[in-house]
C-alpha cells in the first residue's frame, strides 16, 4: 500500500480456519471496524482440480497487521467455501457472496481499516 502510514503497534488479526484438507488456502482481504466490532473477509480458494489431497481436517492460518485503533472483537466472513459443513464458532459467519458481506459492513456503520501483510499467504 503505497502512501500508508501505520504506528509501530499496529494490531494482529490471525484467522484460524479449519478446512477438509491442505489443499485449500485463506486469505485476508479486508478489514473493517466499527464502534465495537471488527469485520474481517476472508477468501478461502480451493485447491486445483487437477490436483489431489487427503481428506483430513487441517488449519489454514491468515494474519495481517491492522491499524492500532481496531476493536478487539473480531468477526471472520468467509465466502469461497465449497464444504457442506461448519465447525460452530461464534467469531466466524459463512456467506455465499462478497455482497453479504458488505451488506454486514454497511449494517455496522463500520469504516474501511489498512492492513497489510505480516507473512505472505501460503502458495502452492
Amino acid at each position: 500500500m503505497a502512501g500508508s502510514a501505520f504506528a509501530a503497534d499496529s494490531e494482529s488479526i490471525t484467522l484460524a480456519l479449519a478446512t477438509p484438507h491442505p489443499g485449500f488456502t485463506a486469505e485476508i482481504k479486508q478489514v473493517h471496524a466499527s464502534g465495537d466490532r471488527t469485520l474481517v473477509l476472508v477468501k478461502v480458494t480451493p485447491p486445483p482440480a487437477d490436483r489431489e489431497y487427503p481428506l483430513f481436517l487441517v488449519t489454514e492460518y491468515d494474519t495481517v497487521l491492522a491499524e492500532s485503533d481496531v476493536p478487539d472483537e473480531i468477526t471472520f466472513y468467509i465466502i469461497g467455501h465449497t464444504w457442506n459443513w461448519s465447525r460452530p464458532d461464534d467469531n466466524i459467519v459463512y456467506l455465499s457472496s462478497r455482497r453479504d458481506y458488505y451488506d454486514a459492513v454497511e449494517a455496522a456503520g463500520a469504516r474501511l481499516v489498512n492492513i497489510r501483510r505480516s507473512v505472505s499467504p501460503r502458495q502452492d
